[in-house]
């Protein structure tokens, strides 16, 4: 029903560390666990299911109860989705916050520190027989001219326009250039703002590729989870919460790159899950922000 950005993922470490997709009305992964069978260093191999006394101080545990062997998830068929992408500033999407995650089944956004882009992509059930697979309002521009910005921007700074890489390998050949420079952490921001302005568009596709997300390379995620109130009535904690952080990066000077992705689930039975509510209509914001790890890149040069 959900993935975490990406879907090469072993099912234990999804479930066990409470991984989450995008949409308020959904939970984290963790609570779609029906049962689950674990090998415990006291009790031996044990099998929980939903329901049991004890079943909610298991399903995400960080392992800490023993080693999931076997899990049974409650699942649903893949399904098409369709997706619109669009950039508002950030005073649009105060505006709209309300309504853009009580209307979208799945919605997610990335704010671009340094511009004033907020990056929105939501995704819905398409109505049977109305869309099929690859139908939609694509970008009214193509990929080359889409990511003019980034190879333009990496010439100038490396001498080879990144001819071959998509749109996340450019931005890690970029940050692989100096990635602690602010003037050119913020020109990288620019460029993704400018990327997605031109991506704008909709466009249908099954449920297991719209629910994932091109993240890049190998990255560190520093991500926190809050209240924010109750889906039916937001307490507008989430957006306070965002304006603060961007008041830090870009008053304090941070080389802070793009971008700071921002997600909704409901409320999760676990014991020890952030998400952790038993108010039924609760709302939790995840955030996350990235840092890319260096890596060597046939574009980059040394920092």
């Amino acid at each position: 029903e959900n993935l975490a950005s990406i879907a090469a993922q072993q099912v234990g470490g999804f479930v066990g560390a409470g991984a989450h997709g995008t949409g308020a009305c959904l939970p984290p992964v963790d609570e779609h666990v029906l049962e689950m069978t674990v090998a415990t260093p006291g009790q031996g191999v044990v099998t929980k299911k939903r329901g049991d006394a004890d079943f909610h101080a298991f399903p995400c545990s960080l392992g800490l109860l023993g080693v999931t062997l076997t899990l049974t998830l409650r699942c649903v068929p893949k399904h098409l989705l369709r997706e619109r992408t669009q950039v508002l500033t950030r005073q649009e999407v105060i505006q709209r916050h309300a309504e853009l995650i009580q209307d979208n089944r799945h919605v997610r956004f990335m704010w671009i520190p340094f511009a004033d882009a907020v990056v929105v992509v939501s995704n819905n059930p398409t109505v049977d027989g109305v869309l099929g697979a690859g139908q939609g309002y694509e970008p009214r521009h193509d990929m080359e001219y889409r990511l003019e910005p980034f190879r333009s921007l990496l010439k100038d700074v490396s001498g080879d326009d990144g001819e071959g890489l998509g749109f996340a390998e450019l931005r890690d050949a970029l940050l692989a250039v100096k990635p602690l420079d602010l003037e050119h952490v913020k020109k990288i921001n620019r460029a993704e703002a400018e990327f997605w302005r031109r991506s704008q568009g909709t466009h249908v596709g099954d449920s297991s590729t719209k629910l994932n997300f091109e993240c890049g390379g190998q990255q560190w995620v520093n991500e926190c989870c809050f209240p924010a109130g109750t889906r039916s009535a937001p307490d507008g904690k989430d957006m306070r919460y965002m304006l603060r952080l961007l008041d830090i990066i870009e008053s304090e000077g941070i080389p802070a790159p793009a971008p700071i992705e921002q997600r909704w689930t409901a409320g999760s039975s676990s014991l020890l899950s952030p998400a952790r509510s038993t108010t039924e209509d609760a709302l939790f914001s995840w955030v996350g922000i990235i840092m890319y790890r260096k890596r060597r890149l046939s574009h980059a040069i040394d920092a």
